[in-house]
């Protein structure tokens, strides 16, 4: 398995542990919606596809409720930033 760091360079697996626990560094963006849900995106660090999709951004039914109305991964922040952005339009609206 390969980590790498938030600008997609491979990192030792020591670095991205580190990395992992420091929330400042995890999540990029979180905002609850006005209708409850809640978008939140993550720097993963762990290519789980081939591509090196190390940014996740899930919806969540809301803060307290971890059912996941839908998921995407990206490979660079600036990706993560604008998924991020789409979903907080799509889902601010939208009916399960």
């Amino acid at each position: 398995m390969i980590y790498f760091d938030r600008k997609g360079r491979a990192i030792p697996l020591e670095r991205w542990a580190e990395l992992l626990e420091d929330p400042t560094y995890r999540v990029l963006l979180h905002d609850i919606l006005p209708n409850g849900r809640c978008v939140s995106t993550i720097w993963t660090g762990i290519d789980f596809r081939p591509r090196s999709l190390i940014f996740d951004t899930t919806v969540f039914a809301g803060c307290d409720d971890i059912r996941m109305l839908a998921q995407e991964r990206w490979h660079t922040e600036r990706e993560a930033r604008e998924g991020h952005a789409r979903f907080v339009e799509e889902w601010t609206t939208k009916e399960e």
